[in-house]
């Protein structure tokens, strides 16, 4: 017994003592799950062609492929579905999918697009989302007032200059922008006013019972910047601050 314990003590002191020990501990056991993250388009952009879906991923074992799913979303809303598989490199920790929505089935609208990874050993992220719309067809206008270029009888205005109309458009029925391009009576465009001065953001409507005012004399000194904004097209149509002169002719141009 005495030389039991002996032989027992010195197998204890050995690997105390920097003798190497091993302890068998089974393979490593993968417990963290993949990240991934959606960086393009941004969220809120609006895409138009071929657009790149792209976003990073990341995880202990190695990123083996990305799921990406999407749904369109508001008026025309579609179920969610699944769009592609994307193949991740070892050691890689990016993601990209070129998109073509004539090739896939990707119509005007607001979208919310699904990414899901997965690891080399089968466990799976959670789901990371981005919304932002895809809009590949130009709006539908037609305007009712004023009346078209070239009209010997114009549309006469006194200080409020509006258009009104209809339009089709397959992102919600807003259009994002539209521009007003103002021309002098001989064809010249109106000086000292830029693209920027005369666009105007997210129309909703701009039928006869809200028609869209483009250019409107402001005497209130107001700061809101819409109303500036009009003031300051009428006043440079005008030419000067006497308002008395009688009418003048312009034309204009309307790009949504």
């Amino acid at each position: 017994m005495w030389k039991s314990r002996v032989f027992s003590l010195a197998v204890v002191l050995a690997c105390l003592f920097g003798f190497s020990c091993k302890v068998g501990l089974g393979e490593a056991v993968d417990t963290v799950p993949p990240t991934v993250t959606i960086t393009y388009p941004p969220a809120g952009a609006v895409v138009r062609d071929a657009f790149v879906l792209a976003g990073d991923c990341d995880d202990d074992t190695g990123v083996s492929s990305v799921d990406i799913y999407y749904e369109r979303t508001g008026t025309y809303a579609t179920e969610k579905a699944m769009l592609a598989t994307v193949n991740v490199g070892a050691g890689e920790k990016r993601w990209s999918l070129t998109i073509n929505p004539n090739e896939q089935d990707v119509k005007d609208g607001p979208y919310v697009f699904y990414a899901v990874a997965k690891d080399t050993q089968g466990r799976t992220s959670g789901t990371y989302t981005q919304s932002f719309e895809v809009d590949n067809t130009a709006p539908v206008m037609i305007l009712t007032k004023p009346t078209s270029f070239g009209s010997d009888n114009p549309k006469a205005y006194g200080r409020s200059i509006s258009i009104e109309g209809t339009y089709a458009e397959a992102t919600e029925n807003r259009i994002d922008k539209l521009v007003v391009t103002f021309y002098n009576e001989d064809g010249t465009k109106v000086t000292g006013l830029s693209a920027n001065d005369t666009t105007f953001n997210d129309i909703t409507d701009m039928s006869n019972a809200n028609p869209l005012i483009i250019a409107k004399l402001d005497t209130s000194g107001s700061a809101d910047p819409l109303v500036q904004q009009r003031d300051n097209i009428y006043r440079k149509l005008y030419g000067t601050n006497d308002f008395t002169q009688g009418a003048k002719d312009f034309y204009f141009t309307v790009t949504a």
